[in-house]
């Protein structure tokens, strides 16, 4: 009995064991996630602006060119470029001090010794045994190619080298510093020596001698004259025998100069920053044929932080005080701007730049600076700038996160939580999450709540993101490089190492912007050292910028009115992506009366595009409309009827709108329900149901609600007014309707006193006359009927137009009977008295 409670104790024990394990193991934020991808997948970045020929070089080292081709040696590669800067062929070669060479053949200088490359592969190098050996081991300073030999020179000694090594005399005593030679013309090799503190310029076989009391690092022989590289900055030797600055054609200095060389006319040089100039020997013109870094338009001077938001795509170009502005098809910049790390934009179009270290500066809509920020709390370094679909700010500084308080003028900076490495504010869901060392956190009032961490293994969180479906995406080293660790909301890790770029990537942001430059869903990585800034494919890494099964629009016949806050783009989808149109700010938008999701981002909404003709429908940011929406209000009256024949009902209040009833006759009657006071295209929109059910939209003045005529300039003909009855204050209106005259609703008294047009025969013996009046509020004139006693008619009537001819001819038939009379009385006096 004991061993048998034994074994059920051991089993419930294992039972409860197992359960821990599982729950431990499947926990959120519980621990290092397992990783179920397999092999790391190699995604190759392209650079955000193609406009700029880009190429990197990581300390350039020397540079050579034979007219043809131009081949360039950095810490670790040797690079063959086309005559125009086009990258042919690279070798693996690293350590190179010197190039020369000719059209077939090219020498390299490395640790002392020579190396022979066969043209036109650089992909064989072997060392130069018969230099090799007859210079001591490593005491090889320079190399030059002139007129079919090749020169070397070590110790005091310069040997020549064809076929055999012969050793020239020098006229000077010294340690040969450098040498130079020309192999398109007949001109004799030069070399320096170093005596003392004293650098001599000295032509070989040629009784001339110059003596150059300054330093300079190498010489080469210019198509007119000699040519010094002088501590970065490019000089000549002028007809005086001294060293002067050589100035490009614009007067510039030619200065942060690593090597160059002279070919066919031109100069050609590489900067300290590994950009390749090549610039006429004869009109000093200046031309870029690739660069990694500088001032030109395309280029950074060190890319520090990205974003891609509200139409525009800005990065932060450090060193050269602007920040780059990616809108559409065309490139801008901001200016003037000291030091800019990183910028922010919110649902508003607002901008926020850090810059200077800890100051911010924020820019309106249209990029014009509103005011700065200096925010006391915060200390000498703002790392990063981050909105959310509230439209805050988000400030990191010193590890520590602050929330901006917009309302203070002078910046109110609320410290969230500190020992923070990056985060990311979801414009997803709205959740703000940080991360320190390998662990992602998510912030809950203040609170610190572990959501995954990646592999001990692995370095720490440099910067993340996340997608619309919750997914991670964490920028880490691997291997003096960078990759991406992507982990799902399913807890599967996926590994995407970077191909070139190294571990200098400052930050990753997901693409909000769909133009020339970008696609919605790419990643734009900052390379701090490499001076860019890439895209990496959407596609490749399974990014989702749309939510998906979130939207539902059963509610759209039922619209709100919004008033815009800044003007705001209206989208395809309920996301960051496609644009369709754009409202300008304090514009009337029609939003469904029920949020699509109840914490959704984007609300459904129409917009009347009147200068462009049609009828937006689309999403908006919800942060972007007025709070509270403009209130529904009554109708002038629950029932009207339709003016005009062919008059259509809409599916929203739109000319421009679907059509729900092609063609209502004439007194079509209507039910008219609460809507907002919308107005579009001069006209005020009814909500109205039809006879038959249907919901939808009519112009106001397509409708009675009074029995008003619409043409406003079809006034009446006043020719009574209403009077008092009863001692009352005016007549009640009425309306004809199945035979019965009833009271028209919500109609106003006519006052007594005011002016009317008496339709027709003004017949006091009916009990209602039709009559006309204006109504001022509606500005528009009424037919409706009154009580004919409330009527003092003005008018000649017909009884008195009958009475008229009465006594008119009365009075014609007395004229005719009193001059019968006299005419007869006259005849028969004349009568007697004959």
């Amino acid at each position: 009995m004991k061993n048998t409670k034994q074994v059920h104790t051991f089993f419930f024990l294992t039972v409860f064991v197992a359960l821990v394990t599982v729950l431990a193991l499947f926990a959120p934020g519980s621990g290092v996630l397992p990783r179920q991808a397999g092999a790391a997948t190699l995604v190759t970045p392209q650079n955000l602006d193609s406009d700029a020929r880009y190429f990197y070089i990581r300390g350039a080292r020397a540079v050579f060119s034979n007219q043809s081709a131009v081949f360039i040696a950095d810490a670790d590669t040797l690079y063959k470029f086309s005559a125009e800067g086009v990258l042919l062929d690279k070798y693996a070669f690293s350590g190179v001090d010197k190039l020369t060479g000719s059209e077939s053949t090219l020498y390299a200088l490395k640790a002392g010794e020579i190396y022979l490359f066969t043209l036109p592969s650089i992909r064989t190098a072997a060392p130069l045994a018969d230099l090799n050996g007859a210079i001591p081991p490593g005491a090889c300073v320079d190399i030059a190619y002139s007129e079919g030999s090749l020169y070397a020179a070590g110790g005091n000694k310069i040997y020549q080298y064809n076929s055999e090594v012969g050793v020239l005399t020098l006229p000077a005593y010294g340690q040969v510093m450098g040498i130079a030679g020309k192999s398109d013309a007949q001109q004799p090799l030069y070399y320096y020596v170093k005596t003392s503190d004293i650098f001599e310029y000295y032509a070989l076989n040629d009784s001339r001698e110059t003596t150059l009391r300054s330093r300079f690092d190498k010489m080469a022989c210019g198509a007119e004259r000699m040519l010094f590289l002088d501590r970065g900055r490019l000089r000549y030797l002028n007809e005086a025998n001294e060293l002067s600055d050589y100035l490009d054609n614009a007067g510039k200095q030619i200065e942060g100069v690593s090597d160059f060389c002279v070919a066919g006319g031109n100069i050609l040089y590489i900067s300290e920053l590994g950009t390749l100039y090549r610039v006429s020997e004869y009109t000093h013109e200046r031309l870029i044929l690739f660069a990694s870094a500088g001032d030109k338009p395309g280029y950074f001077m060190t890319a520090y932080g990205v974003t891609a938001r509200m139409n525009r795509v800005l990065a932060a170009d450090f060193y050269n005080d602007r920040v780059a502005v990616y809108e559409g098809s065309r490139r801008r910049y901001i200016e003037s701007i000291v030091r800019p790390r990183v910028a922010a934009v919110n649902n508003l179009g607002e901008t926020f730049i850090a810059y200077d270290g800890y100051r911010i500066r924020k820019y309106d809509a249209a990029l014009k600076p509103i005011e700065d920020k200096s925010p006391p709390p915060i200390g000498t370094s703002i790392a990063d700038l981050q909105t959310d679909n509230g439209n805050r700010l988000y400030v990191l500084a010193d590890k520590r996160l602050y929330l901006y308080a917009e309302d203070d003028y002078n910046g109110s900076f609320i410290e969230l939580t500190g020992n923070v490495d990056c985060f990311s504010a979801s414009l997803y869901t709205g959740e703000l999450f940080v991360a320190a060392d390998k662990t992602v956190y998510r912030l809950n009032d203040g609170a610190k709540d572990p959501v995954f961490s990646l592999d001990p293994a692995e370095e720490a969180i440099r910067y993340f993101t996340t997608d619309a479906d919750g997914s991670f995406y964490c920028l880490i080293n691997a291997n003096g490089g960078s990759k991406i660790v992507k982990r799902t909301t399913a807890g599967i890790v996926s590994e995407f190492l970077i191909e070139e770029i190294g571990d200098s990537a400052s930050q990753l942001k997901i693409s909000f912007v769909q133009n020339s430059y970008c696609k919605a869903g790419d990643i734009l990585i900052s390379d701090r050292d490499r001076h860019r800034v890439v895209k990496l494919s959407a596609a490749a890494l399974g990014v989702k910028v749309l939510k998906e099964g979130d939207v539902d629009l059963s509610q759209e016949d039922a619209f709100i009115v919004r008033t815009t806050r800044a003007a705001t783009f209206v989208y395809q989808a309920p996301g960051e992506t496609v644009i369709v149109g754009e409202a300008p700010k304090d514009a009337k938008l029609l939003v469904p009366k029920y949020a699509p999701a109840e914490n959704a981002n984007f609300s459904y909404a129409m917009y009347e595009d009147e200068p462009g003709g049609r009828l937006v429908v689309g999403f908006v940011f919800r942060s972007n409309l007025s709070d509270p929406p403009e209130a529904y209000a009554d109708p002038p009256s629950g029932s009207g009827v339709v003016y005009f024949d062919d008059i259509p009902l809409y599916k929203y209040p739109s000319s421009r709108a679907e059509v729900l009833v092609a063609a209502m006759p004439k007194d079509t009657p209507l039910t008219l329900l609460t809507f907002a006071a919308y107005e579009t295209e001069g006209h005020l929109w009814y909500r109205a149901q039809h006879e038959n059910g249907t919901v939808g939209y009519v112009s106001a003045s397509s409708v009675s609600v009074r029995n008003f005529i619409p043409d406003s300039t079809e006034r009446p003909q006043y020719n009574a007014a209403i009077k008092s009855k009863d001692g009352s204050a005016g007549a009640i209106v009425y309306r004809l309707s199945g035979g019965e005259y009833r009271p028209i609703e919500d109609s106003p008294m006519l006052r007594v006193g005011e002016r009317i047009e008496v339709m027709g025969m003004f017949d006091t013996t009916k009990k209602y006359t039709l009559i006309r009046y204006y109504d001022e509020t509606m500005n528009a004139t009424s037919e409706c009927y009154v009580e004919t006693v409330y009527i003092d008619y003005d008018s000649i009537t017909l009884l008195q137009v009958l009475a008229i001819v009465l006594i008119v001819l009365t009075l014609i038939l007395l004229t005719v009977i009193i001059v019968r009379w006299i005419f007869y009385k006259r005849k028969n006096s004349v009568t007697a008295s004959v």
